[in-house]
């Protein structure tokens, strides 16, 4: 069989992308979200929260050149020279100590499950991180002890990074996805668009859980500020019109909705680990 899990990106980010994320969410278009606890507006998705499906992205990286992401712990190797996170991930992977990623990373998911958030999965922002081996061991141990869905991308194998995230991931029994459709927001302009964008990528989705991630946001005076100074355009909240149309063109093609909540409750527990294989990756979107 066949499904998708459509995500709403980088709520907490800003109030664009909050407001843009809980729609897609409460309308129906999106059947899961994440969670960037060290933005600015993650306090707002708290307020907000009524038991959605919520992940939480993994923040080492920032690379907004006006809105900088600070780490949450006291954690020199992982700041850049403006006392914010590194803005690329090559530098992040030439100076972070792992035991200051591994504080880091955990005080993150832990903040969020603090502020009453039960959180469905984990991704990562910059998944350039995984060029070090300890820095994944670091990210797959948080998905392992909180038995969590961890997202990985096709490319975390031995071929592009030296060794093989995915099958260490597997023989772990950490449950990630199957694939991920590739999507540039800024060429879905509305509803169509977007129509267009899952007939034509239906036909390549393997069997199991694929993943169609947006970072869709609202129109406002913060969001045309945040892409004049160098942030990704995200998604138009235009994208909400005839979502029954996206469902049923899906549904057409042997293509069901799910969401990760509804994955993470189909983990087999096991006497041995606790925890059901893994199944596969995707392939993140960049605020």
């Amino acid at each position: 069989m066949r499904e998708l899990v459509v995500v709403a990106e980088f709520l907490g980010l800003t109030e664009a992308h909050t407001s843009g994320g809980f729609l897609a969410l409460d309308r129906g278009l999106a059947t899961s979200a994440r969670l960037v606890v060290a933005g600015p507006w993650a306090p707002e998705v708290v307020r907000r929260y009524r038991g959605q499906d919520l992940g939480v992205t993994l923040t080492l990286t920032s690379a907004h050149p006006i809105l900088r992401l600070s780490p949450l712990t006291a954690a020199p190797t992982l700041a850049s020279g403006d006392g914010g996170l590194p803005v690329a991930a090559a530098d992040l992977v030439e100076h972070a100590d792992a035991e200051e990623a591994a504080l880091e990373l955990r005080t993150q998911l832990e903040r969020a499950i603090w502020w009453g958030i039960s959180p469905s999965h984990v991704a990562l922002l910059d998944e350039g991180i995984l060029r070090r081996a300890d820095l994944f061991d670091v990210v797959a141990s948080l998905a392992e002890e909180y038995g969590l869905v961890l997202r990985l991308t096709p490319s975390a194998d031995e071929a592009h990074l030296g060794y093989d995230a995915w099958g260490i991931a597997r023989d772990r029994g950490i449950r990630t996805i199957d694939a991920a459709i590739p999507v540039d927001p800024a060429t879905l302009t509305d509803a169509g668009a977007l129509l267009d964008l899952v007939r034509s990528s239906a036909h390549a989705l393997p069997e199991g859980i694929s993943e169609l991630g947006l970072p869709l946001a609202i129109d406002s005076p913060e969001l045309a500020a945040w892409v004049a100074s160098g942030g990704a355009a995200p998604a138009p909240v235009r994208l909400l019109e005839h979502i029954e149309r996206l469902w049923g063109a899906l549904e057409q093609r042997s293509i069901h909705r799910t969401s990760y909540r509804d994955l993470s409750r189909r983990v087999d527990r096991s006497p041995s680990d606790g925890r059901a294989p893994a199944q596969g990756f995707g392939t993140p979107a960049t605020p």
